[in-house]
């Protein structure tokens, strides 16, 4: 008897039912009655319903579940959770806990330290004492103590628990979604002299085991490559997804080229593990079949130690399904595997569809079995002598090349599979297409496997030989640099990466003004007919965090022209790393010195490329494409090294009547000589300035200015003392309306040219409600 195709993998279209009724749970969580009676119907017909319904009554039955168990998940917690007990906005509060993660020591860019792990909450302090509570949050302590806390142990904390941000600027990671996805509820910023080391806990010996693995792994890897921690930092990354040691300039080169998975746990870690299992399992005479499942308990401590993320919990229970096809003695079919991985982890934790691990691992999972099998077909019947020739006349070389031709072959369809299946998320997650990724994959997949390998050797044969291990991790250091190498090259190649906008801004036309919001800068991207101009760079940090993901997001491969505002690396950072990303029609700056190594590098680079650069004077007047006619107003002629160079450029930008002042960080006694020299001139209907080492925004340099929006960028950990209460009293007056950036997200400005008025829209749109 024929049946159809998903009468044959069942699991498959119930999983995928169990994945649409997830999201529209989150998204419409508020109508379960709704739900409830999707439910009764698909019941009713899967039971009492015409034959040829019957199967999609199933498939309604099973999203109606899910709607309602997502919606229970993630909006009905517990009532002795966490969440239920401090709310959604959190709030200051006492808890108790035992560490669940490896602490992980930070250092930010100011020097300061800080430590970072995974508490498991018990209790919480309460009204009559300590009350029982449940739930995990990320816990954070500034400064980190001199004696770190070890997996298991009791803290006693208390600080103060609130959600992660969200982002403020379009293309930003959402640190909050990757948070919840990972089961964390809440970051929790305690201070050193408020975290007490109590105990330890009994009953946490799986994630003692876990912990203890890990430490292990990054031990016996590291042997022998104390000065090389770039090589042990990438082997580190590629045998458990451990990317603390991986430098930005790295990420950055695998970013490029499509092979940053190469640092996710997924199906090829723990085949090797797996495999390695296996091995010794056969070795002791053992069935395969029959006693392969006794492997599963050290291959999901294994997928423990990694941290447990989307993809290595898949591929654990793609394992495990594989491991239950041999016992009962059933052939595995490709959908059914991956349909029964993604119900297990819907029914773990729903919350996790809103990962991009979570996304990306099955996306790619299901471009390979799709896409590989057809493609390796058709590239295979290439190599093949032709069918007519009798085996026996095919000459040995013959032979030879078709068994390497079709090894090459399996590597372009997995490669090329695997690339299909990741360019949605490519292009709507991440605006980035990366063809290069076809050729890429083809290099890095064999030298990552056999990374990985060497790696878990390594990690086997360091607590017996650890001679052995040492020469072992000095060949892996040559795999990867070499690998490292082979990426930075690829990297480079023109075409082979390039950003893709995000659909909501496809239809976006005429004069417009992007404003981001990063600390210490206002990075402002000028749009019009004739092309794009980015007005400061920001710090290096924030290209990585904001500017460049925001870049993406609008598309953005060329900039007809940058304006570096000031010679301070938080307002100009980047430079350098926006000279290698994104391709420049020219530069422009004050040309007044700045002290930042970044800057200086930033310019010794230009020489060799024999870049020239605009030096900016009050006077000078810049035609951007045919919308936009920029004045520079500051610094004067004259003027030198030294205080110009935090004073910074002053621009006056105009579309017709519409007109902006864009003055990055002046200070009151430079407002005061704009006014005298300007006047009235100065009007505009929006000013860009932010705070500065001294007092500024004075009363004549507001009267002379009245913009209608005041445009205010923040610097970390001070107040901003210009936003006085004279400051208020006196924006009532001239009717100006105070944008905080930090508060409200990246602005975005369009322009009416004729009438000369501003359309004013908040990248986060609840602020605007505020």
């Amino acid at each position: 008897m024929k049946t159809n195709w998903p009468m044959r993998r069942p699991l498959f279209p119930v999983a995928v039912a169990g994945l649409v009724g997830t999201i529209v749970g989150f998204v419409w969580s508020n109508h379960s009655s709704i739900w409830l009676g999707i439910v009764g119907l698909g019941s009713l017909f899967s039971w009492w319903g015409p034959k040829n319904w019957r199967t999609p009554a199933v498939w309604v039955f099973v999203m109606g579940v899910f709607a309602l168990y997502a919606g229970a998940r993630a909006y009905a917690p517990p009532r002795d959770s966490l969440r239920a007990r401090a709310g959604e906005e959190g709030g200051t509060v006492i808890l108790q806990g035992w560490m669940a993660e490896l602490p992980t020591v930070r250092i930010w860019e100011n020097g300061k330290r800080a430590l970072e792990s995974e508490l498991e909450v018990i209790s919480i302090a309460g009204d009559q004492g300590w009350e029982k509570a449940s739930g995990r949050v990320l816990l954070r302590v500034d400064p980190a103590p001199e004696k770190v806390p070890q997996v298991g142990e009791i803290v006693r904390v208390a600080g103060y628990l609130a959600l992660p941000e969200k982002p403020r600027n379009p293309g930003e990671f959402d640190r909050g979604q990757h948070l919840r996805a990972r089961g964390l509820d809440y970051v929790l910023k305690v201070r050193l002299e408020e975290f007490e080391i109590e105990g330890e806990q009994r009953g946490a010996f799986l994630a003692k085991m876990a912990a203890a693995l890990r430490s292990h792994m990054i031990a016996a890897t590291s042997l022998g490559l104390e000065r090389d921690p770039e090589a042990s930092g990438l082997i580190a990354a590629m045998l458990f997804g451990y990317r603390d040691g991986v430098g930005a300039e790295l990420r950055e080169a695998f970013r490029n080229t499509g092979t940053l998975h190469l640092f996710a746990v997924s199906g090829q870690n723990l085949a090797v593990v797996a495999g390695m299992l296996l091995w010794v399992l056969a070795l002791s005479g053992a069935v395969k079949w029959r006693w392969a499942w006794t492997t599963l308990p050290a291959v999901f401590l294994f997928c423990l130690a990694t941290g447990m993320e989307a993809s290595a919990a898949r591929a654990f229970v793609m394992t495990g399904v594989l491991y239950l096809g041999w016992i009962l003695g059933r052939p595995m079919d490709s959908a059914n595997w991956l349909g029964a991985a993604l119900l297990a982890l819907l029914i773990w934790d729903p919350r996790q569809v809103g990962d991009v691990g979570f996304q990306l691992s099955f996306l790619v999972v299901a471009g390979l079995m799709i896409f590989a099998s057809p493609i390796h077909q058709k590239l295979g019947e290439w190599g093949r002598p032709d069918r007519w020739i009798p085996l026996r006349l095919v000459a040995p070389w013959r032979k030879a090349g078709e068994k390497v031709w079709l090894a090459l072959v399996t590597l372009v369809a997995a490669s090329s599979a695997a690339w299909l299946g990741s360019l949605l998320p490519a292009i709507f997650l991440f605006h980035q297409v990366t063809p290069v990724a076809l050729a890429a994959n083809v290099v890095a997949a064999p030298l990552a496997g056999a990374v990985t390998v060497l790696a878990a050797v390594s990690s086997v044969v360091a607590p017996f030989a650890s001679i052995g291990a040492i020469g072992i991790n000095l060949l892996n250091a040559r795999l990867v640099h070499l690998l490292a190498g082979a990426m930075g090259w690829m990297a480079t190649w023109p075409g082979g990466h390039f950003a893709v906008a995000d659909p909501r801004v496809w239809f976006e036309r005429g004069p417009a003004v992007e404003m981001m919001a990063v600390e210490g800068a206002v990075p402002t991207l000028v749009r019009g007919d004739g092309g794009k101009w980015l007005i400061e760079t920001g710090s290096k940090s924030g290209w990585a965090n904001v500017v460049r993901p925001f870049l993406h997001f609008y598309g953005v491969n060329d900039l007809e022209g940058v304006i570096l505002t000031a010679g301070l690396a938080p307002r100009s950072g980047s430079a350098q790393e926006l000279l290698e990303g994104v391709r420049v029609g020219w530069w422009g700056e004050s040309g007044l010195g700045g002290r930042s190594p970044l800057l200086k590098k930033w310019r010794e680079e230009l020489a060799v490329q024999k870049k020239g650069r605009r030096f900016l004077r009050s006077g000078d007047r810049l035609k951007l494409g045919q919308d936009w006619q920029v004045e520079v107003l500051w610094p004067p002629e004259g003027e030198g090294v030294g205080r110009g160079e935090e004073d910074g450029v002053v621009l006056r930008l105009q579309c017709g009547e519409a007109r902006l002042l864009w003055a990055g960080s002046i200070p009151g006694d430079v407002e005061m000589k704009l006014v005298e020299k300007y006047g009235e001139e100065l009007r505009s209907g929006v000013l860009v300035e932010g705070p500065a080492k001294s007092l500024n925004l004075t009363q004549e340099w507001l009267r002379a200015v009245r913009p209608s929006y005041l445009i205010r960028s923040w610097k970390a950990l001070e107040d901003d003392p210009s936003l006085s209460v004279d400051f208020d009293s006196l924006a009532q007056e001239l009717g100006i309306t105070v944008v905080k950036l930090k508060h409200r997200g990246a602005v975005r400005l369009g322009v009416e040219a004729s009438s000369g008025e501003w359309a004013f829209r908040t990248w986060r749109k609840e602020a605007e409600k505020n």
